[in-house]
Parts: C-alpha cells; sequence; structure tokens
C-alpha cells in the first residue's frame, strides 16, 4: 500500500512518504511518487492508484480564497475532489450509501496539516500517518522525537528516518523517501 508521513509545525508543514507501489502482496514499481505540489497545495496519497492518478494528473484544487483554511477545506477542496472522483468514475456507493473512495490523503494547504480520510471526513493533528506503514512510521517519529523539532528541516529528517523505518516492517513500503516542505 505505502507509508505516508507528516509534521505539523508553527506556520509549516512536511510531509514523506516512500515510493514503492504493489498489488496484491507483489511489487510492481519502486520510483513512484507519491508527494506532489498541485496548485496551492502540497498532497501525499495512499491507496488505489486510480485515487493518486485523478489526484495528481487531472484534478486541479480550487484557488484558496479564504483565510480560513478549515472552511476552505471542508466547503471547497471536498466537494471539487469529489466531483473529480465521480466524474472519473471512481466513487464506490457502498449498501449505507455513504460516499466513498479507496485512497487516503494527507494535505497541506499553507502549511497547514488535514488528513482525509477515505469516505472525505476530515481530521487535524500534529502527527499524521497513513498507508500499510503509517502506523511504524509515526511509532519511529514519535521514538525520534518529532513532537519537539523546531524547525521544518528537522522535522524532515526525522521523518525521513521514521519512513526508513517503515521500509523495514512493510512489505508494501519500499524504494525511495520523498519530502516536502510547505509554508
Amino acid at each position: 500500500m505505502t507509508t505516508i508521513v507528516a509534521f505539523q509545525g508553527p506556520g509549516w508543514s512536511v510531509i514523506g512518504s516512500e515510493s514503492r507501489t504493489t498489488v496484491e502482496n507483489r511489487i510492481i514499481d519502486d520510483s513512484t511518487i507519491k508527494i506532489r505540489k498541485v496548485g496551492e497545495i502540497v498532497i501525499a496519497a495512499c491507496g488505489d492508484v486510480r485515487g493518486e492518478d485523478i489526484v495528481f494528473h487531472s484534478w486541479r484544487p480550487p484557488a484558496i480564497r479564504t483565510k480560513d483554511l478549515n472552511r476552505y477545506v471542508r466547503s471547497s477542496l471536498i466537494p471539487s475532489l469529489r466531483k473529480a472522483f465521480i466524474s472519473s468514475g471512481y466513487e464506490a456507493q457502498p449498501s449505507n450509501d455513504s460516499a466513498s473512495h479507496s485512497s487516503g490523503f494527507i494535505v497541506s494547504v499553507r502549511g497547514e496539516l488535514f488528513q482525509i480520510w477515505m469516505d472525505y471526513a476530515i481530521t487535524r493533528s500534529d502527527v499524521y500517518s497513513d498507508g500499510s506503514g503509517g502506523e511504524f512510521a509515526i511509532g519511529a517519529a514519535e521514538a525520534l522525537g518529532i513532537r519537539s523539532a523546531e524547525t521544518a528541516e528537522k522535522a524532515e529528517e526525522i521523518l525521513r528516518q521514521a519512513i526508513e523505518v517503515a521500509k523495514l516492517y512493510d512489505m508494501a513500503s519500499g524504494g525511495q523517501v520523498w519530502t516536502i516542505i510547505h509554508k
């Protein structure tokens, strides 16, 4: 699946991922970039490759026209993302009629982090992870002192080390480590 991990600092964020793509426990590629700048935001993706492809190659997030970034994510970004998924035939309608997809995203908007779950729910925290190696990475980041990182560069160093730990324990994580600092 993937390892993505992120940390929220004061006025900045760092998001990291590894680059392995797997399908049914088979390694397909070790060079997939899963974290990118898309318009004004930085986004990391895990889960179905189809969702990642839509986000990275055909969707353009709406312009940020407010200082209230919670409002922007909830009332502009999420509806735009959902519309892109629906028009691409990607969104699923399970038996309970709740909207859902099979990807996970960590998004940085002007240096503020938001986690977008498969049901389009949003969560906020200081430290985030997702993907099959996410729990290994977040545990390693905590053990390495991520919450005491005072600079984006120090947080980036810790997240890189944490992803390397996840690669050791999660077969679906491997390849290169990518990080982006976003302010």
